[in-house]
């Protein structure tokens, strides 16, 4: 099913709503990614909240709408712990709706001698969500990612992660991202990016049944920095039959604590 593509994409964001009284943060440190939100090489440095709506609408009637919450505590400056759940509606002629399953992450950021920052991660699923709309799965996954200032405007960023998910029967993928910041101005960060590969999705991408392949997705989106937090969105579109077939969008804010 051609909709395990962009699900994934349309759903990675991160963003924020700032509290009146709170430092304004400059360059794309704080930027996350939407495709990869949380395979990325970015500790956020204090433990915040945040809250996400995305919508994917398939060239072949399938659509689905996530409410998610989400947040992360920064354990130590190279560890962060980062958790997620939320709800779905799906609809392709009939609709479902229940309760995703939780999602849990860590990263730790490398202590390397290279002029890219580079970190290495892994996550899992916890099955509690309502199987009709594709959760109540044990997934599980590892990753790897890099950022690499090119200009005080410009940061590059990559990532590979492999994923063992869970299904009729488990199957494995590897899905691979790339990326750009770009600095419109010390509040406002444009972020375009491509990945492809195998993924369940909304959470990584598609419609939420094993076994589809995830052929690729491209996004652009807008990040904009209010006081200490982010507010945010993006468009992402499919790539494999012709754009714009299948289509998703995302947007999100975060809070510090």
């Amino acid at each position: 099913m051609k909709g395990y593509r962009i699900s994934a994409l349309a759903i990675g964001t991160a963003a924020a709503l700032a509290v009146s009284g709170a430092h304004a943060q400059s360059g794309a440190s704080n930027v996350r990614l939407f495709q990869n939100y949380y395979f990325d090489a970015v500790i956020t440095g204090t433990p915040y909240i945040g809250g996400r709506v995305s919508y994917a609408d398939y060239d072949d009637g399938f659509n689905a709408t996530d409410l998610d919450i989400f947040g992360g505590v920064t354990v130590n400056p190279d560890v962060e712990v980062e958790a997620q759940i939320g709800h779905r509606r799906v609809s392709n002629g009939s609709s479902e709706s229940g309760l995703k399953d939780a999602f849990v992450t860590g990263r730790y950021m490398l202590d390397i001698d290279s002029p890219a920052n580079v970190a290495i991660g892994s996550y899992v699923t916890l099955p509690i969500g309502k199987e009709e709309v594709g959760q109540d799965r044990f997934d599980i996954g590892v990753y790897a990612a890099s950022r690499y200032l090119v200009s005080p405007r410009v940061t590059l960023t990559g990532n590979a992660s492999f994923h063992l998910l869970d299904g009729d029967s488990r199957y494995s993928g590897l899905q691979l991202g790339a990326g750009m910041l770009y600095g419109l101005s010390n509040e406002t960060h444009l972020v375009l990016e491509a990945a492809a590969g195998p993924t369940r999705g909304p959470e990584f991408g598609g419609t939420p049944t094993a076994g589809t392949t995830l052929a690729g997705a491209l996004s652009a989106g807008l990040d904009h920095n209010i006081g200490a937090a982010r507010l945010r969105g993006a468009l992402v579109v499919g790539t494999e039959d012709s754009l714009f077939d299948d289509v998703g969008l995302i947007a999100e804010f975060t809070l510090p604590l």
